[in-house]
C-alpha cells in the first residue's frame, strides 16, 4: 500500500513538471465536447476512470482548460480543471484530472513541461503542462494499484 502511495505521489509530481508543442488554441471558438473529470484518467482497461487511449496527449493550459488530443492530433474533448472532482489516493484527496491509472510497468520520462509515458518502450501517453515551471529531466517507474 505504501509503495503504491509513493508511486502515485511521484507520478503526480512528474505530471506537474510537465513544454508546449504549439501555441494555446482558443477552444472557445471550437465545437468541442466538454466533459467533467469525475475520476482519474485511465489507460488501464481493468480500472474504472475517465478513459484515454494509447497515444493520446493531455494538455494542461494556463487558462485552466485541459485538452485531450487523439493520436491523430484531433481534439477529442476538453475539461475545466476547476470543475474536476477530487478522488482519494494514497496521499489523500487529489483533483481527478491530475491522477492517472497506467498499466503495470509503465515508465515516465519528464522533459521540461512535457512528460512521456512508455510501456515496453512504446509511447502510450504524452502530458504537457503549461501551468508549471520547467524542470530538469525526471524519470520514474510507475504501476497501478491492484
Amino acid at each position: 500500500m505504501i509503495n503504491n502511495a509513493i508511486r502515485i505521489f511521484i507520478l503526480s509530481l512528474v505530471l506537474c513538471l510537465c513544454v508546449p508543442l504549439s501555441p494555446e488554441p482558443d477552444v472557445s471558438e471550437q465545437n468541442v465536447k466538454h466533459i467533467v473529470v469525475n475520476d482519474c484518467f485511465s489507460l488501464n482497461p481493468t480500472r474504472p476512470g475517465t478513459p484515454i487511449d494509447i497515444g493520446d496527449t493531455i494538455h494542461y493550459l494556463k487558462n485552466g482548460v485541459v485538452q485531450m488530443y487523439g493520436q491523430d492530433g484531433v481534439l477529442k474533448f476538453d475539461a475545466l480543471e476547476s470543475e474536476s472532482n477530487s478522488v482519494m489516493t494514497g496521499l489523500g484527496m487529489l483533483k481527478a484530472d491530475r491522477v492517472f491509472a497506467f498499466p503495470n510497468g509503465s515508465m515516465c520520462d519528464g522533459q521540461g513541461k512535457t512528460t512521456y509515458v512508455f510501456l515496453n518502450s512504446v509511447l502510450i501517453l504524452t502530458v504537457i503542462d503549461d501551468t508549471q515551471q520547467e524542470f530538469s529531466k525526471v524519470s520514474t517507474t510507475t504501476t497501478t494499484p491492484r
